[in-house]
């Protein structure tokens, strides 16, 4: 049979005694399976409560990994807009920080912020005050980098102007520096930075300066530079002179290792009273003043010396070698240990490689001063008696100083050799053009005579020789005139010189003269590998050939278009006969173009030529010189005209040529 489930059964029993209190009696076991039923209701209640927060927490937690997303990528696409920012601004930066600030950081971080939820977003709203600092600081930097890089290259670009200013007009030096002073002060740039471009612009002025000094009057140059004669008198006569060279002479002050000097590289002012006083800043000094203070200076080191090694070894010396130790000293505050022991030795090459061996000190800078010193003391070279630098020379760097130096002491060996070899060249094609007239019965006694100074005398003898009409026939020896054949096509060079020499010793007959010398002058000129270029110079020289009334400037003309030819056939020797037609005609073309008068030429004049003053066979001498030095400093990299600008001012300036003394 089914049971009934029951109910726990809570009942009360009365006792039978009437007086007594009614006794209730609780059932406990069912009291406790009641308890127990609730327990298990109120814990699944705290599960569910926490169930529900642990997934709040979780969605609180993808949701916080999200904005760390988003802020994240808020970050690279600001970066992105930095960069392109960056490529739209202007070359000098200007604006790109507020652009960037408003249009980017601003816009971005706001979006940002509105995502953000309330609970995060105070964090959020301090990390953003941090990134504000960040990127603005960031971007300023930028753009003051900008700024400064823009900076220097307008200085850099102005300053090129101003430096090809220079190298064409020396007068335009005082200004041209000026002006590159102005545009430094003018940059917004800091004073460090604008301190050493000041120090680069002058040296540079001062290099450009020195290269078109150079050009125009070598020897002037030097002595500007400091180049006179060799030094003379005591050791301390000498070092101050070499130290002249070294130092350099500044009136204003300057920062060098560990104080501020003046003068000539020194720490003290010596005044006319006597008395010494220490270099501060902003002191300024007269030439007069820098020189008592060397003079005093450079006895005080060679006395240091003297103390070092002793008066026994000081005094075995050469004077140029004590010199060159005085500046050692005068360097270094006193000789290094290893010189003064080279010293002791009293062997020059010891001592010399000793000064030579401190060439590496502080990263070399004074390694062509010590090489100096030590050639020197070898005795190999001199002390150059400088005492008459030119002021505007005396801050020039003195290995910037030596180099220019060298190159106006070059130029002005190039520009005698060169005055040399025209006169040479010049000659030869003179003594040419007189046998090519001989052979043309075109030699008068008159073009003789005016270039006899230029002619040798076996040459002006045998050119006279053929002004004389009716010349009686000689009978020249058949073994001779074989001999003389022979030697043509041997060795045509001796054949020509050898008929010149017996025509004009009136040895031989001028048919035999004219037979032996042009075929010996054949001969040379098929050797320079072009037969036609012989015919097609007497071609140029017959078709500008003057009138026999005409001034001398005529013949000046015609030999300086058989000299254009040359150069041209120098540069085209495996021309064909066409080309080499097409080129003399155009050479005649030219001269023949030529409008005499030297104020009324239709060609502009070569710029290294004043047409202001008298067209001398000097001034164009000097011409030629300078634009040979032209083309030197511009396969050196300096700056001027270009290889073709200087070919073409060479070809004007022997068009300008044939004007002489028109």
């Amino acid at each position: 049979m089914a049971q009934v489930a029951r109910l726990p059964d809570t009942r009360a029993k009365r006792s039978l005694n009437p007086g007594s209190t009614p006794q209730v009696s609780v059932d406990r076991s069912a009291l406790a399976q009641a308890g127990q039923l609730g327990g298990s209701i109120s814990q699944a209640g705290d599960r569910i409560l926490a169930f529900s927060e642990q997934k709040k927490k979780r969605e609180q937690q993808k949701e916080d990994f999200g904005i760390a997303q988003e802020y994240e990528q808020m970050q690279v696409a600001m970066g992105a807009d930095r960069e392109a920012f960056l490529e739209q601004a202007p070359a000098d930066g200007t604006g790109f920080t507020d652009k960037f600030m408003t249009e980017s950081f601003t816009k971005r971080r706001d979006e940002f912020l509105a995502k953000v939820p309330e609970r995060n977003r105070e964090r959020y709203s301090q990390v953003m005050q941090t990134d504000l600092a960040k990127w603005s600081t960031s971007t300023a930097k930028i753009e003051r980098d900008r700024l400064y890089e823009h900076s220097e290259l307008v200085i850099g670009e102005q300053q090129n102007t101003y430096l090809n200013n220079i190298s064409l007009d020396a007068g335009a030096y005082d200004e041209s520096l000026a002006s590159g002073f102005a545009i430094i002060d003018a940059a917004p740039i800091p004073e460090g930075t604008k301190e050493l471009a000041r120090r680069d612009w002058e040296a540079n002025a001062l290099t450009a300066l020195a290269q078109r000094m150079i050009a125009d009057d070598p020897e002037t140059a030097k002595k500007a530079l400091g180049g006179g004669s060799e030094a003379t008198g005591p050791a301390s006569n000498q070092a101050a002179a070499l130290l002249r060279e070294f130092e350099g002479f500044r009136e204003g002050t300057y920062w060098d290792v560990n104080a501020h000097r003046t003068g000539y590289g020194s720490d003290t002012i010596t005044k006319a009273d006597g008395s010494v006083h220490k270099v501060r800043k902003g002191d300024k000094v007269s030439r007069a003043d820098a020189e008592r203070d060397l003079a005093r200076r450079t006895k005080g080191f060679e006395n240091t010396a003297i103390k070092q090694v002793g008066g026994k070894y000081w005094g075995a010396l050469p004077v140029s070698a004590r010199a060159a130790l005085t500046s050692v000293a005068y360097n270094y505050g006193s000789l290094p240990d290893k010189v003064a022991n080279a010293v002791k030795t009293g062997d020059v090459e010891t001592i010399a490689s000793a000064v030579e061996g401190l060439k590496g000190h502080n990263n070399g800078v004074n390694s062509d001063r010590r090489q100096k010193e030590a050639a020197i003391i070898r005795g190999s070279e001199t002390i150059k008696g400088n005492g008459s630098i030119d002021p505007v020379f005396a801050g020039m760097d003195f290995n910037t100083r030596m180099k220019a130096l060298n190159l106006a002491e070059r130029q002005i060996d190039a520009t005698e050799k060169f005055d040399d070899d025209q006169q040479r060249l010049a000659k030869a094609e003179i003594t040419k053009t007189g046998y090519d007239l001989m052979l043309d019965d075109a030699i008068t006694s008159e073009w003789v005579e005016e270039n006899r100074d230029i002619l040798n005398v076996s040459d002006y003898k045998a050119l006279l020789r053929a002004t004389v009409p009716g010349e009686s026939p000689k009978r020249t020896d058949p073994k001779e005139y074989i001999r003389l054949l022979d030697l043509a096509d041997s060795d045509p060079e001796q054949a020509i010189e050898e008929v010149r020499q017996q025509y004009g010793d009136d040895l031989i007959a001028k048919d035999v003269f004219n037979k032996i010398y042009s075929r010996a002058n054949a001969n040379v000129n098929r050797e320079t590998g072009n037969r036609y270029e012989s015919e097609m110079r007497q071609y140029v020289r017959r078709m500008l050939s003057p009138e026999a009334d005409a001034p001398r400037s005529h013949y000046s003309r015609q030999l300086d278009a058989a000299f254009a030819f040359d150069d041209w056939f120098g540069d085209n020797d495996g021309a064909s006969r066409e080309d080499m037609r097409t080129a003399a005609d155009g050479i005649i073309g030219n001269y023949k173009g030529l409008r005499y008068g030297r104020e009324t030429t239709e060609m502009r004049p070569p710029r290294f030529l004043d047409i202001s003053q008298p067209l001398t066979p000097k001034a164009f001498a000097e011409a030629k010189a300078k634009t040979v030095l032209a083309l030197k400093l511009s396969e050196q990299g300096g700056p001027g005209m270009t290889k073709q600008e200087l070919a073409e001012e060479a070809q004007l300036l022997r068009l300008w040529g044939s004007t002489l003394r028109e």
